[in-house]
């Protein structure tokens, strides 16, 4: 079983005939502007799949919803406005809270995509433009912050390769915050959502809270354009290491 939760356009526009494993598990919502997306690609012939009579995944409501919403944060972005921000992270935060729910069920049985991501998968060629803007992004801001001196998780990228972000280390601390109050949305990972066991116990976990507290992960997903992208090497030139 392969997770590759994180990878799904490398992943999912590789050569067919090179999945080695029997499972592959996607969550194309890191990928894509869409709502749902955990899928199971199955290789194995006699694997009976989902009739078209199984129920949605996402409603055409909650579709709608999640689509207002980002129209809302482009004009809000456009206004000027620093979504994140403090303020407006602790909003997102306390919703996040709220919404939160502690329990799960694993008795999860198969659905059908919402019509957004059908949409997607159907597009082989927005997918190939996908995979190139977001690695022409990296390769934009990791030579960049190399020449500032950053060090760097990764420097380069194999072809067909999709990064999720450009990740660097933060050795003098401070860095996420200073990012996203110029309106860059930096983030940590795992951060708020770092297991209990691992961040109360972190001489047992020493690699995971190290990485945790020094790396940056820096965006370069595809509706940043070279304006975007350049205004991030400005303000990370202006970072004191």
């Amino acid at each position: 079983v392969e997770d590759a939760s994180h990878n799904f356009i490398s992943q999912f526009l590789r050569n067919k005939n090179s999945i080695k494993g029997d499972i592959e598990v996607f969550s194309m919502r890191k990928s894509l502007p869409i709502v749902d997306g955990g899928a199971l690609r199955i290789n194995h012939d006699s694997y009976d799949k989902a009739k078209n009579s199984t129920p949605q995944c996402v409603s055409i409501t909650s579709d709608l919803k999640y689509l207002i919403l980002r129209f809302l944060e482009k004009i809000v972005t456009a206004l000027g406005i620093n979504i994140y921000g403090q303020s407006i992270n602790n909003i997102k935060t306390k919703l996040r809270s709220k919404n939160s729910n502690d329990t799960y069920d694993f008795n999860v049985k198969p659905c059908q995509a919402s019509w957004q991501l059908k949409k997607y998968l159907g597009n082989e060629e927005y997918l190939q433009d996908v995979q190139q803007i977001i690695v022409n992004n990296f390769n934009q801001l990791s030579q960049a912050l190399q020449n500032f001196g950053f060090r760097l998780l990764v420097e380069s990228v194999e072809q067909n390769v999709v990064p999720q972000a450009c990740v660097v280390y933060d050795d003098k601390g401070g860095l996420v915050d200073y990012l996203r109050s110029k309106g860059i949305g930096a983030w940590r990972w795992p951060d708020e959502e770092m297991p209990e066991e691992v961040a109360q116990n972190s001489d047992q976990y020493p690699n995971a809270v190290f990485f945790d507290e020094k790396l940056v992960l820096i965006p370069i997903h595809q509706s940043l354009g070279d304006k975007q992208i350049n205004y991030i090497i400005q303000v990370l030139s202006r970072w004191q290491l």
